[in-house]
């Protein structure tokens, strides 16, 4: 029993593969008797688009108007590889002409929706990233603005925005996608309020159960007020005692 133990082994990869995405543990390898040899790790959200939906960051709409956008993006700039072609060579600006194809698409969707502005010559696409810049080895007509390279960082690249800020911007980039496409925008009202929850959140309750309940700060109330009513007994008793007194005070 000992050995068959010591053959299982489970393989979690990188600690930060697994650190900020839900994760299931899910045979690997099984031997011919149904053994279980390895153990793996699945990720349950493949994406940070995947993240930010199920955080409830983003809407359902601005997802959608995401997973769109990283497929053109992935047609276009990442090329699918090709160890051996025997037909004929197609495409006018280098790879396959759906890879052309794509690269038009995305240039003029870029355009449409003011993530990038035209240029006067072709030069190498590269992307404002976290770390730096990840430049293309394809010729693009288009420079990317600062919301143009957010965009593609997240949709493209699988990288985080980054801080509340750059998530609301992020969301502005994400709508005027939405927007190019039509994407229906079901329950709006509902959507901005759970976003505008999780994005500002207000304070945390306390930890004293009694500071969450109405009747404890209905009860404070009642205590100022009867403390304000004896302030303004005694001070009639006052007046009464030494009128002339309290004359001279009020009238100073």
């Amino acid at each position: 029993m000992a050995a068959t133990d010591s053959a299982v082994d489970v393989d979690m990869g990188s600690p930060a593969r697994t650190q900020k995405s839900p994760h299931a543990i899910v045979p690997r390898d099984v031997s011919n008797g149904g053994m279980v040899l390895t153990y793996g790790v699945n990720l349950l959200e493949p994406t940070v688009l995947d993240s930010y939906a199920r955080r409830r960051m983003i809407t359902s709409r601005e997802y959608e108007a995401g997973i769109l956008l990283a497929k053109v993006f992935r047609r276009a700039i990442h090329l699918p590889s090709v160890t051996a072609s025997y037909g004929e060579a197609k495409g006018g600006g280098g790879g396959l002409d759906t890879g052309v194809d794509a690269r038009k698409q995305l240039w003029s969707l870029l355009l449409a929706t003011g993530l990038a502005m035209p240029l006067q010559t072709e030069v190498p696409f590269q992307v404002e990233r976290q770390e730096g810049y990840a430049r293309e080895p394809v010729l693009g007509p288009v420079g990317l603005t600062p919301l143009g390279s957010l965009v593609l960082s997240v949709c493209g690249y699988d990288d985080r925005a980054g801080g509340t800020r750059r998530i609301k911007r992020l969301r502005q980039g994400l709508n005027r996608l939405a927007d190019n496409w039509n994407l229906p925008n079901p329950n709006t009202d509902s959507e901005r309020h759970r976003i505008g929850k999780y994005i500002a959140p207000g304070p945390r309750p306390t930890d004293n159960p009694a500071a969450r309940d109405l009747s404890w700060s209905n009860q404070q109330n009642e205590k100022r007020k009867s403390w304000a009513e004896r302030r303004r007994e005694k001070a009639e008793r006052r007046a009464a005692k030494n009128p002339q007194a309290y004359a001279t005070t009020q009238t100073n």
